[in-house]
């Protein structure tokens, strides 16, 4: 798993990729929704609501942000979130 945080044009993004087994294509559209379950996942061992990225996206969208997925070249997945930034008068970038 890795962790970057990286400079954008618009703010900064924060994003953590592994390299598991991946998303399959026709079920990247529910990733964030209400209860969402991968049809592989979870197992007996590893439950879950399905909750976990709905409320991610929910308290994103709230701080004018927007949480987002996309395959890794290297295999598995990034899951990330892209927060706005406004420069103040220093020429400082701050998060919003």
């Amino acid at each position: 798993m890795r962790l970057k945080a990286e400079a954008r044009d618009a703010g900064v993004r924060i994003s953590v990729s592994d390299r598991g087994p991946g998303i399959a294509p026709e079920e990247a559209d529910r990733l964030f929704g209400k209860f969402a379950r991968l049809s592989a996942l979870p197992t007996a061992a590893e439950p879950s609501s399905g909750l976990g990225l709905y409320i991610v996206r929910i308290l994103a969208e709230r701080m004018g942000a927007a949480a987002g997925w996309e395959p890794n070249p290297e295999g598995g997945s990034v899951f990330f979130l892209d927060l706005p930034s406004e420069t103040g008068e220093s020429g400082q970038v701050a998060l919003i």
